[in-house]
């Protein structure tokens, strides 16, 4: 048996093809989100998206931004100041490589590092969209078809510690 290996690059690329399938109208959008998604997140978090999915299913237009990005707050750090990033939630680490890593009910999670520092942005982005809905903060702009296909994906915070472990 071959085992399935879990990439961040195929998971960015699979949702930019949802997204462009969403809105071709390749892809029929499902009435409500997947059960064996939601399974993966706590009631809730399950609140959350449901709220978002309800906002996306009304809106009619299927380019109309419906997540709007937010500012980075300059902040004033102590210590090496070189490592931040322009971007909410990403960080230059040790090795050359964009970090992703946020604060969520007090815990800490890390997710991977990318050499790409946009593509580190937007990992975050869909990790804060799946796991805080529309009160996510993000660093890009997100349309309907977007929306959908980050709602309609695996979580990528579980997805990121079965990587993990299966590499131990």
């Amino acid at each position: 048996m071959v085992k399935a290996t879990f990439t961040v690059q195929s998971y960015i690329d699979d949702f930019t093809l949802r997204s462009t399938m969403y809105a071709q109208g390749k892809l029929q959008v499902p009435c409500s989100l997947l059960s064996e998604v939601e399974s993966q997140f706590t009631n809730e978090q399950r609140n959350l998206r449901s709220k978002l999915f309800h906002r996306i299913m009304n809106e009619k237009s299927l380019s109309a931004i419906i997540l709007k990005r937010s500012q980075k707050q300059s902040q004033k750090k102590t210590g090496d100041c070189n490592r931040g990033s322009r971007y909410i939630g990403v960080s230059l680490n040790s090795h050359g490589y964009w970090q992703i890593m946020f604060k969520y009910h007090s815990e800490r999670y890390y997710l991977c590092s990318l050499q790409d520092l946009e593509q580190a942005a937007v990992v975050y982005d869909i990790a804060m969209i799946q796991i805080k809905g529309m009160v996510a903060k993000t660093n890009f702009d997100y349309n309907k078809t977007q929306l959908l296909a980050i709602l309609l994906e695996s979580s990528l915070i579980h997805l990121c510690k079965q990587s993990r472990k299966q590499n131990l």
